[in-house]
């Protein structure tokens, strides 16, 4: 009972998402024909569209590992895997993911960082993610824009709002990051309007707590930007983690669509680059797991792909209908809504579900993980940690 009331508003969560998902499917052919879709399609492919989405968690693993140990020396892999899947549970069960942060904050303290250095590695991974996510996506913008402007209705209006929320949060990280006084600033004027209204006591000290911190962790900031080679594999992991993730979606096309005898199917980047889009997109979506926003941008980005493999077999005699005749067209598309679903549902398991459960067997386990042993590879923590505090004390 005390795990259920600690732990409600994430299953809440999930069971919001799920709801979600059950209605497209109940909606669009019900579980019957997903389960007809699933024994017909091509297993193999199921399974690389499983270790796709087992590789994104390892990218992104690797991609926060490569500024850890640049920060830390003792820090091992299976510490950084376990924090980034608490993370990404977080993330997954909280509205715009602005719970994953702090937990992995939390996570990583409790392994033996400094607050000030786990949250400055935790701030740089998550711009290193958001630049590359705008970077992977502009490409796949440049090598597939007139298709998706041809076939996908209102794509420009959210190709812009995609670009111009993400640049935002972006521009947001880089002025934490490099404009300490500005956000020394906006954090001061905030505790304070907060204590005005009474929602803080003791507002000043509160500041100060939060002040010491922040200097720590601009002087962690400060060191790792000196660090080619950190940011280098940080943001190749991160590439490859993009690719992962869009592969994902290609895979489960393969296995569930594709039909070589009929001579139709779309090449892999338009697929990848349809899923960048959707990631792009439902970034600013306020849901957890931008439950309803995915789905819907899934079935506008993805719809075309499959109205035109069923259409191309219906045309080729492939598809017969109860009367023994070819479909209409309103038939293809009712048949090619009801496959997406399938489809759509098989991928959101992969990408997000699973995450989730892998995330609550990494949860416990994390807390169970010793602290180590770490010694900071850029200065002496306890050194600049005297030197704040003694500051503090005359002031």
């Amino acid at each position: 009972m005390k795990t259920i009331k600690q732990n409600l508003f994430g299953f809440i969560t999930i069971g919001i998402c799920a709801a979600i998902m059950i209605y497209f499917v109940i909606s669009t052919g019900g579980f019957g024909e997903l389960w007809d879709l699933i024994i017909h399609s091509r297993m193999r492919w199921i399974f690389a569209a499983l270790g796709a989405a087992i590789m994104v968690w390892m990218m992104e693993s690797a991609s926060f590992h490569a500024i850890s140990i640049h920060v830390y020396d003792g820090w091992k892999f299976t510490h950084s895997f376990v924090s980034s899947m608490v993370g990404l549970l977080y993330c997954a069960v909280t509205p715009f993911s602005t719970g994953g942060q702090p937990m992995q904050i939390y996570s990583l303290h409790k392994k033996g960082m400094t607050t000030g250095a786990a949250t400055a590695i935790v701030a740089v991974h998550s711009m290193v993610y958001q630049i590359g996510l705008v970077l992977f996506s502009l490409v796949m913008v440049i090598l597939r824009l007139s298709y998706f402007s041809e076939n996908v209705s209102g794509f420009a209006w959210l190709l812009i709002l995609g670009l111009v929320v993400n640049v935002l949060y972006v521009t947001f990280l880089v002025l934490l990051i490099l404009a300490p006084k500005t956000t020394d600033k906006i954090i001061h004027g905030l505790f304070m309007l907060l204590g005005k209204l009474h929602i803080f006591k003791n507002a000043e000290e509160r500041y100060q707590k939060i002040n010491t911190q922040l200097m720590l962790f601009h002087e962690n900031i400060s060191q790792l930007g000196r660090s080619v080679k950190m940011y280098f594999f940080s943001i190749l992991f991160s590439f490859f983690q993009f690719v992962f993730q869009c592969l994902i979606p290609y895979f489960l096309y393969v296995a569930c669509f594709y039909d070589k005898t009929i001579y139709v199917k779309e090449d892999i980047l338009t697929v990848m680059a349809a899923q960048a889009f959707v990631l792009m997109v439902t970034f600013f979506v306020p849901t957890p797991g931008a439950a309803g926003g995915a789905e819907i941008s899934f079935y506008g980005f993805f719809g075309n792909f499959y109205n035109k493999i069923l259409t191309a077999a219906n045309e080729a005699g492939r598809l017969v209908s109860e009367n023994g005749g070819a479909y209409t067209q309103e038939e293809i598309n009712s048949m090619a809504s009801s496959k997406l679903a399938g489809t759509m549902f098989i991928w959101r398991f992969l990408s997000f579900y699973l995450t989730i459960i892998a995330g609550a067997v990494f949860v416990p386990l994390s807390e169970r993980l010793k602290p180590l042993k770490l010694k900071n590879r850029l200065f002496d923590e306890e050194a600049v940690q005297q030197a704040e505090d003694t500051k503090i004390e005359e002031e």
